[in-house]
């Protein structure tokens, strides 16, 4: 449905066909259960209906567990709400009185004029935009877990679900373990009792993550068609049937190649998904859509099925960076850390580096730690170079690995994992299929991050009870179902001896004169044709070897058509980086501070 309302100055315009249901002053989109309570539709419009204000719409909210957005529009404000991960995006202008779940209308609305500096060069370096800002001067989204109150061109927030993982060091007595596993029980039950007895698609890969789904899935009967894509003969690939086979699961491959995605790119497709699901604050996630189109034209995937990934938050607790794997790390180490993990392009601009810094040092994510202040300072989007004292120089209070690494953890959840990883689901959306996210259920989160920083480091924790209840479910011994993994490979000797000649010199006067070389030796480490997913082909071949420097994954070439720096159509670039090295349009400057 389409719905455009107008209440107490604010003017709310929901994108038509994208399911929102409206009754009384409450429109909502998506489901969650109340405890044990499915609710959906009218039902879950009535569980908003007697918030009477901020704290108790937040309230509201937090007893949900489930993915959806809500709208409350009456006579003075607007209340806006998404769930713990923001799942379906909200967005509004406060100054401009608009309200939307369709970023391309609001950017209409606004004048679609230049884009922010700062933000457009955040998105450039990285592919997102950091906090709850866009590339749109003045149009903000709900973040997750939060909720907004808009009356009188004046904005209140509130947040009431976030990512909290525990800093100690304790290896746990096992009740920690325990919870776990109760929480991924309670969570594939819910996922049971979405499905029904319709057909789920699930994507599978060869890691751990949507392994587990696939095992809880035939553990409990499902009607599962498992599928999976990439290029043939790639070890994902090999592993993910071997997966499918081992749990008597159908399973459907769909190949992709460079050519596939040249093709796919240009394509009224392509045009029709980015239009419908770009939302201005992070790159689009498409990677899932022709291998979509290819099942459904084939008729495989039914048109109720219910569609869920391994998108989990254990990822999170992935990799220990090694910036604070040292004697007492410090704020500033930890900035660094989040800097290597964000950054997809270098850049060589002092007051971009100055302002991004505070910028992720005023994250709430890091809000309590060492050097971290948890509030975005006045002017921090225009920023004068001068950061909180002791915050990045290396001179505020040391803390421990696992205190900094929790805010790492956080980091990740509210600034990538949220924008771009749980946005997979905007591709079931643009084929109106039905999705649920399992692994990202607010009872698993809580678990994890109550598991010991022993116990999440590396996914510790979470790896074994996958392993052993694969072992379960196939009848496989414990030594087989763990070996069942995609291998990393080792760098190849040329590899690694280019690194370690790189560490050596990066520091040293002869920089500057090796960093061409540099980039050309990384350049031949990678060809337009290997992507295991084949997924270079979105970028012709002359673009690419004008682009592409060595260092650089896809999603750097992703950011400059975002902005509109290239055409992966056309094959058109303007301003191309330099050995890896991009020009930004911030000076010192933002339109959201003036």
């Amino acid at each position: 449905m389409s719905r455009s309302t107008d209440a107490g100055g604010v003017s709310v315009h929901l994108a038509p066909g994208r399911e929102w249901t409206r009754a009384g002053n409450v429109s909502v989109r998506g489901r969650a259960f109340a405890g044990d309570e499915l609710l959906a539709g009218e039902s879950l419009c009535a569980h908003f209906a007697d918030a009477d204000d901020l704290q108790e719409f937040a309230a509201a909210l937090d007893a949900l567990n489930g993915f959806f957005a809500v709208v409350v529009d009456r006579a003075g404000e607007t209340l806006l709400g998404v769930d713990h991960v923001r799942s379906i995006t909200l967005l509004y202008a406060a100054e401009a009185g608009l309200v939307s779940d369709d970023a391309r209308f609001l950017r209409d609305r606004l004048g679609a004029g230049a884009f922010d500096p700062l933000a457009e060069s955040e998105l450039l370096v990285s592919g997102n935009v950091l906090d709850d800002r866009t590339l749109v001067p003045g149009m903000r989204t709900v973040r997750p877990g939060g909720a907004v109150r808009l009356a009188d061109g004046a904005v209140e927030r509130a947040r009431y679900a976030a990512f909290e993982p525990r800093a100690d060091d304790a290896l746990g007595d096992g009740e920690g373990r325990e919870r776990l596993d109760r929480a991924l029980d309670a969570a594939f039950d819910r996922l049971s009792t979405v499905v029904g007895d319709r057909q789920v698609a699930l994507a599978l890969s060869g890691g751990y993550d949507s392994r587990l789904v696939a095992t809880e899935l035939a553990a409990r009967d499902h009607d599962v068609l498992a599928y999976s894509f990439g290029t043939a003969g790639h070890e994902d690939v090999r592993v993910a049937r071997e997966v499918a086979l081992a749990l008597d699961l159908p399973w459907e491959f769909v190949a992709y190649s460079t050519d596939a995605w040249r093709e796919w790119y240009a394509s009224p497709e392509r045009a029709a998904y980015i239009d419908d699901g770009f939302t201005y604050d992070s790159i689009p996630n498409y990677g899932t859509v022709p291998a979509l189109s290819d099942l459904r034209d084939r008729g495989v995937v039914a048109d109720d099925a219910v569609c869920t990934s391994g998108q989990t938050v254990v990822g999170m607790s992935e990799n220990v960076p090694t910036e604070l794997e040292k004697p007492s790390p410090t704020a500033a180490d930890l900035v660094d850390a989040i800097l290597r993990y964000w950054v997809r392009w270098q850049w060589d601009d002092s007051a971009f580096d100055d302002a991004v810094r505070e910028r992720i040092l005023a994250s709430p994510a890091l809000d309590g730690l060492a050097g971290g202040t948890g509030t975005l300072p006045d002017g921090a989007a225009d920023s004068t170079g001068t950061l909180p004292d002791g915050a990045a120089d290396g001179t505020d209070t040391a803390s421990s690995l696992q205190t900094l690494f929790t805010g790492f953890e956080r980091w990740k959840y509210d600034e990538r994992h949220t924008k771009y990883f749980v946005a997979d689901v905007r591709q079931y959306d643009f084929f109106d299929l039905d999705w649920w996210l399992p692994l990202w259920d607010r009872e698993v989160v809580a678990a994890w991050a109550a598991l010991p920083f022993a116990d999440r480091r590396g996914k510790r924790a979470y790896c074994e009870a996958v392993d052993r209840r694969f072992a379960e479910v196939t009848g496989l011994d414990q030594t087989a179902a763990t070996a069942l993994a995609v291998e990393t490979e080792a760098p190849s000797f040329a590899g690694r001896l280019v690194d370690t000649v790189a560490e050596r010199v990066v520091d040293s006067p002869v920089a500057p004169l090796l960093r061409g070389i540099y980039w050309r030796l990384q350049r031949a480490r990678s060809e337009y044709g290997d992507h295991p997913l084949g997924w270079y082909g979105i970028v012709p071949p002359k673009l690419f070897a004008q682009l592409y420097s060595g260092r650089e994954d896809i999603h750097a070439l992703q950011t400059l058509d975002a902005v509109g720096r290239t055409s992966f159509v056309d094959g058109t670039v303007t301003d191309p980086p330099r050995d890896g090295v991009l020009s930004l349009p911030y000076r010192g400057e933002s339109e959201e501070h003036p």
